[in-house]
């Protein structure tokens, strides 16, 4: 494989509004540089993926893509090179759209959030059937996006102290997210105590946690964080499998923090709390599915 000069198009985290955005609640969804992808020549090699991908994008009448040159470098060998989980809802697809959109894109002058994630929605539903437009419009960025009414805001995270107490955990599973947003929507259509208190209640959490995260307000954040820790633990069972719960309370029963879901959860990454990040209390055998979120 042929490196090339290429920037970084970053995964994606979803920090909080997973599940209270299908009531319109608010959302906060940063990059994560710690995993990217990035363009690289692999010579005698077509990328199936960014072929098909190719051959969607040519059905579509409205995106200006130098679809030509894409196709002619397809040919040559480029490839993306991603070490983006996928079935983790890190937005693996969505780099590959960014990608994609930053080397081709004719008209790459607007930087309007919201027209942009209007583009990047069409161009990644050739991967999910239908696509908001986040995880691209983050990779592509590589700035915080946070959706609050419906209005779009990016996010300025460098000088942001309680990024520094928030880390991952690593399940090493893969899930699948239709089964479970599936689960969500009966509960809360179904079960009017389900909707009036814990979904209710999950969306508010979100958006006030959501607020003090932007605020720096280390104290409030914190005691939302493990309201909200303890809400979804409780009653969102499907989300929190026995095996991957039991070595999150492991953790949780050694430290001061708390842990709540990183996307749909049932697998992939879980977002965990430490007012202070003590490494040597962690069990030996999780220590490598740890990770803090900033390099």
């Amino acid at each position: 494989m042929q490196e090339i000069n290429s920037k970084i198009y970053p995964a994606k985290l979803l920090l909080f509004g997973e599940y209270s955005v299908i009531h319109g609640g608010d959302s906060l969804a940063i990059p994560y540089g710690k995993k990217y992808a990035c363009w690289s020549y692999e010579p005698n090699q077509i990328d199936m993926r960014l072929s098909g991908f190719l051959d969607y994008l040519k059905s579509l009448q409205d995106l200006d893509l130098d679809l030509e040159r894409f196709e002619s470098e397809l040919q040559e060998g480029l490839y993306l090179k991603s070490n983006i989980p996928i079935g983790y809802g890190a937005g693996s697809s969505g780099s590959v759209v960014a990608a994609v959109y930053d080397r081709f894109g004719n008209s790459r002058e607007t930087h309007d959030p919201s027209a942009l994630k209007t583009i990047f929605s069409e161009m990644e539903s050739f991967f999910h059937g239908s696509s908001s437009g986040l995880d691209p419009l983050v990779s592509y960025l590589d700035s915080g996006v946070y959706i609050n009414k419906g209005e779009i805001t990016t996010v300025q995270l460098s000088t942001n102290s309680i990024l520094t107490k928030l880390f991952l955990f690593d399940t090493l599973e893969s899930r699948s997210t239709s089964n479970l947003v599936s689960w969500y929507k009966t509960q809360s259509q179904e079960i009017e105590d389900f909707r009036d208190n814990i979904a209710d209640e999950m969306t508010k959490l979100s958006s006030d946690l959501i607020k003090q995260f932007l605020l720096q307000d280390e104290d409030k954040f914190e005691s939302l964080f493990m309201n909200l820790s303890q809400l979804q633990s409780e009653y969102l069972i499907p989300m929190f499998p026995s095996h991957i719960k039991d070595n999150l309370d492991r953790i949780t029963s050694l430290t001061d923090g708390g842990f709540k879901l990183c996307g749909a959860g049932g697998g992939g990454y879980f977002l965990g709390y430490m007012p202070r990040f003590v490494a040597d209390v962690i069990p030996d055998d999780l220590v490598k599915q740890i990770s803090s979120i900033v390099k």
